[in-house]
């Protein structure tokens, strides 16, 4: 048996792997040389729903105006506009999902839901207004009627403020929290 081709391949496999570990980036000056792996705006799509819904705890939005700017979001990760699960969150929800603008409201009720987990008092309250908000606006017009996007703040503005406010750590993790 002959030592000789087997001793080469192996000095060439481990030239090969140290100029390969020398190109690698080291710490964070070479984090900037690679792509992130998730386009910018799907990484600030859950800060952005995470701030539309506790607009809609403080009573600062509305939950049908909420409902919509969701479903703009939806469509900029390029997901049906109604779609949209939260996991943990399936407990039993309080509005009703028969038509896409009442799984919207469904979404904002997750969210609320999800954001106040800790808070149980103040989750029940949260939800008995969407719940009133959303029983308001359909006796109103027989059915769930979002507003048009277009009326709204439009969510490349929102995503923009978000980004604005966030940490180079924030920025990087997909999770509000």
């Amino acid at each position: 048996m002959k030592l000789l081709p087997y001793l080469a391949l192996t000095a060439t496999l481990v030239a090969a792997v140290l100029i390969w570990n020398d190109r690698q980036p080291q710490g964070p000056a070479g984090d900037a040389e690679f792509a992130d792996p998730f386009p910018e705006t799907t990484l600030m799509l859950p800060f952005a729903r995470e701030r539309l819904t506790r607009d809609v705890i403080e009573g600062r939005r509305s939950l049908l105006a909420t409902a919509a700017l969701f479903g703009e979001l939806n469509r900029l990760k390029g997901e049906s506009a109604d779609s949209g699960r939260i996991p943990g969150t399936d407990t039993p929800l309080r509005l009703p999902g028969r038509t896409p603008a009442e799984r919207l409201c469904q979404h904002v009720e997750r969210w609320v839901r999800a954001i106040l987990r800790n808070d149980p008092g103040r989750k029940d309250i949260a939800i008995a207004h969407l719940e009133a908000e959303f029983q308001a606006a359909w006796l109103e017009h027989g059915e769930i009627r979002l507003p048009d996007p277009a009326s709204l703040e439009p969510v490349e503005r929102l995503l923009s403020r978000i980004r604005d406010s966030l940490t180079p750590l924030q920025r990087r993790n997909p999770c509000p929290r």
